[in-house]
């Protein structure tokens, strides 16, 4: 009689060690998630807009107002906060689902602090195709919390673990939430960027790091004009809004230039916010 208890058991010790590795990973991304969460909730901040929209089609022309709230992150102590463009201006996507003539404008933008302070802001760097929009105080009196944008060591590998640290809205008291998730590819060309699975899509503005807690990127989102014009969609594999991962050295990059725009500003006249695309 053939005893299989011993291969049997040999074949069950590996399977054993790697579940007990994935449960002690899974546990430990858990609390890096909540201490980074813990240190980082005062540089989250929600960006309410207010925006001017005139749409002009066959003659006829037609204004509106649109109150916004996005999640925004302040990347240094002077106040200088990140969002996405497209969470907070929608005519970035009417403009190419639709062939009206659309002007817009930035007519309020407050920062909403984590204790709830409203601080009057402006506008001073918007790219639509990056998908990120730069907004610092009129005014700002005590420094700010800030995330530091220090890259991650390693490249980021697919279906690594990563977490992002999110605020509800006004309905959930925009209270601090946090969404694990797994890098699920990476997209090459001359400004790679990784897509992360649906579960992150939620937190647009907001910072994603790795298993250890280093930041890898901002979540903002890619669009794609000819699928909005064809009707595409996730069905037909052409994707309308892609969220995607911009890399942490793309967005200190755009806060070089925010930075310049900022510097500018201090030393022009007071200058109404610029538009959106026209």
């Amino acid at each position: 009689m053939i005893n299989l208890a011993r291969p049997l058991k040999c074949c069950l010790h590996p399977v054993i060690g790697l579940l007990l590795a994935s449960v002690a990973q899974a546990a430990d991304i858990r609390e890096t998630a909540r201490s980074v969460a813990e240190q980082s909730k005062g540089a989250l901040v929600t960006v309410r807009v207010v925006m001017g929209i005139k749409f002009s089609i066959r003659g006829q022309s037609r204004d509106q107002e649109r109150k916004i709230e996005a999640n925004g992150t302040v990347i240094d102590g002077s106040g200088l906060t990140v969002a996405s463009a497209a969470a907070l201006d929608p005519t970035i996507v009417m403009r190419a689902t639709t062939r009206a003539d659309i002007k817009s404008e930035f007519k309020e933008t407050t920062l909403i602090l984590d204790d709830g302070t409203e601080v009057d802001a402006e506008v001073i760097l918007k790219d639509s195709d990056l998908d990120m929009i730069f907004i610092k105080p009129r005014e700002a009196e005590d420094p700010f919390k800030a995330v530091a944008l220090d890259a991650s060591a390693q490249e980021p590998r697919i279906l690594d673990q990563v977490f992002a640290v999110g605020r509800l809205g006004k309905i959930g008291n925009r209270a601090i939430r946090l969404h694990l998730g797994r890098v699920e590819a990476k997209v090459k060309g001359p400004r790679p960027f990784y897509v992360c699975d649906a579960s992150l899509s939620t937190n647009l503005g907001c910072i994603v790091y790795d298993s250890q807690g280093a930041p890898l990127g901002i979540l903002v989102t890619k669009q794609n004009p000819a699928g909005m014009a064809f009707g595409g969609s996730r069905l037909s594999g052409n994707q309308l809004i892609l969220p995607i991962l911009r890399t942490i050295e793309d967005l200190a990059e755009m806060a070089g230039q925010a930075r310049e725009a900022q510097t500018e500003a201090q030393t022009e006249p007071p200058a109404p916010e610029p538009p959106s695309d026209q």
